[in-house]
């Protein structure tokens, strides 16, 4: 009897593990990007909110002219692109892999940014749940990732000076699930965020979600969960 050489062997194992034209292996990409920014045309004040005893105050009329003028704050701006135009930037790849009826999901890649503030001169800071949290449940995943940040330390005092606060970081969250309809990949993703600035969700490059920006003086307001981040959409 012949015996078969390693290459003979390596290719015939090769072989057996090749992919099934009549049942291939399904890859889908899903980039998933988050976006805090200032609507400069929407800054408001609640008359009626618990901390409108600051209203009219110096330090507070030049913050909202300061919110409005500043080119490195005030972007107005929506897109997928890491430019610098926005408080907040967040992006996580994933890939999603369906084979026998089978679903397996991935995170590939994951990127976090921030924007400027004092015409360019300073950054505040940016987070991001490390790693995102994927968790699978029978054949879904569940998803969900959190990316916050606060003002540069030099330009907090501009706020403690109009009314102390603990509530000095701003957010974006998504929250997803991943699972298989009918032999199709299906997938949902829900944004959620502080109520202050205007947040947009962004999946694939299509604009899923906008929160509009609600009243400035939210920022003051604190989460009942965290006193740490202003208080969330509701």
């Amino acid at each position: 009897m012949k015996k078969l050489s390693l290459f003979s062997l390596l290719f015939i194992i090769s072989v057996a593990l090749a992919e099934d034209p009549a049942n291939p292996e399904v890859v889908y990409p899903i980039e998933i990007v988050g976006r805090s920014w200032i609507d400069g045309s929407n800054i408001t004040q609640n008359f009626n909110s618990d901390v409108s005893i600051f209203w009219g105050r110096p330090a507070y009329l030049q913050l909202l002219a300061v919110l409005a003028l500043d080119p490195s704050i005030n972007t107005d701006t929506r897109g997928i692109d890491k430019n610098k135009l926005y408080r907040l930037w967040s992006r996580v790849v994933l890939e999603a892999k369906i084979k026998d009826g089978n679903l397996t999901v991935i995170i590939v890649d994951k990127d976090v940014d921030g924007g400027l503030e004092a015409g360019g001169l300073l950054a505040g800071t940016f987070n991001i749940t490390d790693p995102p949290l994927l968790v699978r449940v029978g054949n879904k995943y569940n998803f969900f990732y959190k990316c916050w940040g606060h003002p540069n330390i030099l330009g907090e005092p501009a706020f403690q000076n109009i009314y102390p606060r603990l509530s000095l970081n701003i957010y974006h969250t998504v929250t997803g699930e991943i699972s298989i309809e009918n032999g199709a990949l299906k997938h949902s993703f829900v944004l959620g965020g502080s109520r202050f600035p205007t947040h947009n969700l962004y999946v694939n490059t299509v604009l899923i979600t906008e929160l509009t920006q609600s009243y400035i003086s939210d920022l003051w307001r604190s989460d009942p969960a965290d006193a740490f981040f202003v208080i969330p959409v509701p």
